[in-house]
């Protein structure tokens, strides 16, 4: 398991989307399609807040990382097939803990906080000695437990899943 390959992988995501949108205006990226449906600000602050969060519950993990359990074969599994779905273009409803992102932000404010959110990231997972890396490190509300490969799988995934979102955003604009 190379968990910087996989770093590196995930960061790319990350700045490919951000790429995407930096030549939209305020108003472009603020406006929702409609009212049921959310605005490019509101898709990458709930890739954020879902982020922050997941940094914050690994980090308390980490800190009694050999008291975790192993991950195996059911964890595997869903972990699969989470990452399936999150490469469909189906859309799904977001655990209630992400569902109500912030509106109202700009390219600068978001950007900035996704690079400093991160960072931090990366120095948590980094900080997970290599032979606990089948640890269980977070519990996705759905897939359950994941271990550190596993856990960056979904971010990679999350982004992708949100750039066909982002993508069905910027043609209603």
């Amino acid at each position: 398991m190379n968990i910087d390959k996989k770093i590196a992988q995930m960061e790319e995501m990350k700045n490919n989307m951000i790429s995407s949108i930096k030549d939209y205006s305020y108003q472009q990226l603020n406006q929702q399609p409609n009212e049921k449906e959310w605005s490019i600000v509101q898709v990458i602050s709930h890739l954020l807040d879902a982020e922050i969060g997941i940094e914050y519950y690994i980090d308390k993990r980490v800190a009694k990382i050999n008291t975790l359990k192993k991950t195996g074969l059911k964890n595997l599994a869903n972990s699969k097939l989470l990452n399936t779905v999150f490469k469909s273009k189906r859309k799904f409803k977001a655990p209630k803990a992400v569902s109500n992102p912030a509106n109202n932000r700009s390219f600068e404010e978001l950007s900035s906080e996704w690079d400093n959110s991160r960072i931090k990231l990366i120095q948590t997972l980094k900080s997970i000695p290599q032979k606990h890396y089948n640890k269980a490190i977070w519990k996705h509300p759905y897939a359950g437990e994941l271990n550190t490969a596993q856990v960056i799988d979904f971010f990679t995934n999350h982004i992708l899943h949100h750039q066909h979102q982002i993508k069905r955003i910027k043609k209603s604009l």
